[in-house]
């Protein structure tokens, strides 16, 4: 699931800033080599992941965010 940030906003669940008008997505724990990680890094993004899953439906009903990328397409940070 993407979704594009329409204000700036810090999550406490997440431990993360979004910035108006960037773009993210959300993606599975599993996306991450979890395995290869620190037992207690592994399970702090396992939680971070779930918690952006659940909290992306509740900002987009508070207006915080939109579903998907903007039409004019989106920079990626290297």
């Amino acid at each position: 699931m993407e979704f594009t940030a329409l204000q700036d906003f810090f999550c406490e669940d997440t431990q993360s800033s979004y910035g108006k008008g960037l773009s993210y997505t959300v993606r599975p724990a599993n996306a991450y080599p979890l395995d290869q990680m620190d037992p207690k890094l592994a399970a702090q993004v396992r939680g971070r992941c779930e918690a952006l899953a659940k909290l992306v439906p509740q900002w987009i009903k508070e207006g915080k965010v939109a579903p998907g990328r903007p039409a004019g397409g989106a920079v990626r940070g290297g």
